[in-house]
């Protein structure tokens, strides 16, 4: 498989990959001048190139064709509470791999708090990498956090479904819906009475798994598969 790599950019007919696409290409995949690599931006764009040139720090690359993707259907927004440490990173891998269409870390009362290295550089880059791999062509979108009253003023306003993993809601089946999605996630030891019934307020589904309570990065991922096998014809 020939291997893919990042660049926002892909309009021009020849690009130098991004310092760390470079270094990996270089020292990871070792790869030599005339070798034939595959390009994405993220946004649907995708290219077959020929690296050119190669520096100690730089990788240059001829654009040879170009293929446009239309986006996928079944568009699904996750909003959840960061869980700790490096669980949040393997969240937004696998939420990428799925094909969620963006995700926001969510704010409630049992947040855990968020540290420096949940910047949305850092979470844009795991998202980039995750799209490497699976070969996907439209990067996830990591929005800025979101407190829950801000996530229920939107729910009351939108158009479109708004489902929240909780225990005390029913099982959630798949209906064959294709609309436009917006899950929420709790944090550790859940939301909070209170907020549960100020969701209920705004009008949200109550969903649950059957059976067990799941940790924040495992709901995310199980409820994200699930409404987007949905959208799967």
């Amino acid at each position: 498989m020939t291997a893919r790599y990042y660049c926002s950019n892909l309009t021009d007919n020849k690009v130098t990959l991004s310092q760390a696409e470079s270094h990996h290409a270089i020292h990871v995949m070792r790869v030599s001048e005339g070798d034939t690599i595959i390009l994405f931006d993220g946004h649907g764009t995708t290219a077959e190139g020929q690296i050119r040139n190669i520096t100690r720090r730089d990788v240059s690359v001829e654009v040879v064709s170009r293929q446009t993707h239309t986006r996928p259907t079944g568009e699904l927004h996750i909003l959840a509470a960061p869980p700790k440490g490096d669980r949040l990173r393997w969240m937004i891998e696998k939420l990428t791999e799925l094909g969620v269409t963006a995700f926001r870390p969510l704010t409630t009362a049992r947040s855990v708090r968020q540290g420096a290295n949940r910047s949305n550089e850092k979470l844009n880059a795991a998202v980039i990498e995750a799209a490497k791999q699976c070969g996907r062509n439209w990067l996830m979108e990591v929005g800025e956090p979101m407190t829950l009253d801000e996530a229920c003023s939107m729910a009351a306003e939108s158009d479109h479904r708004i489902l929240v993993a909780h225990p005390s809601g029913d099982s959630f089946s798949p209906s064959g819906s294709q609309q436009k999605t917006t899950m929420l996630i709790g944090p550790e030891g859940g939301f909070s009475e209170d907020e549960i019934n100020l969701l209920r307020q705004v009008g949200v589904v109550i969903v649950s798994w059957p059976g067990h309570i799941l940790r924040t990065e495992t709901a995310a991922i199980t409820f994200a598969a699930l409404a987007l096998s949905e959208a799967t014809p």
